[in-house]
């Protein structure tokens, strides 16, 4: 990967930072400025951003060996989906699953007989019905992954 500006090497830090949590999780700060061999004010600063974007989380305080407790970190994959589609001969199935890889809900749509402007009004319509019934925001809809 070339980073080409500090806005690229922020969100390549941002990433990097957010899968140690991911894969060690829970973790501390000074676990992860060991792990990544990253100063502890820049895992700071990078872990109060992620907080902000909702997709991390400070769980509970871990054990010390002297001095203040440090806070463990954790991903937060249950607040944000991606809408899954598979495209077949008769139909279309749909699904929302979590960051944490946690299928919410699946549905199918049949396309016998429509032409493709209908497919796609029924579709959306029973996405958007699936998405009131699991109380999920649009906002919180980060992806969309189609097969067919």
């Amino acid at each position: 990967m070339v980073i080409q500006n500090t806005k690229a090497l922020k969100k390549h830090n941002q990433f990097t930072v957010l899968n140690e949590i991911i894969e060690n999780q829970p973790v501390s700060r000074s676990e992860l400025s060991k792990h990544l061999d990253v100063s502890h004010a820049t895992i700071s600063y990078l872990v109060k951003e992620l907080i902000e974007q909702d997709l991390i989380v400070e769980t509970d305080y871990s054990q010390s060996t002297g001095g203040r407790p440090p806070m463990l970190l954790e991903f937060k994959g249950d607040n944000k989906y991606i809408v899954t589609l598979e495209i077949k001969m008769n139909g279309i199935e749909y699904g929302f699953i979590n960051l944490n890889l946690e299928l919410i809900d699946t549905g199918e749509v049949k396309i016998d007989g429509y032409n493709i402007g209908e497919i796609l009004n029924i579709l959306t319509d029973q996405v958007e019905k699936g998405l009131i019934e699991n109380n999920i925001k649009k906002g919180a809809v980060i992806g969309i992954g189609i097969s067919i």
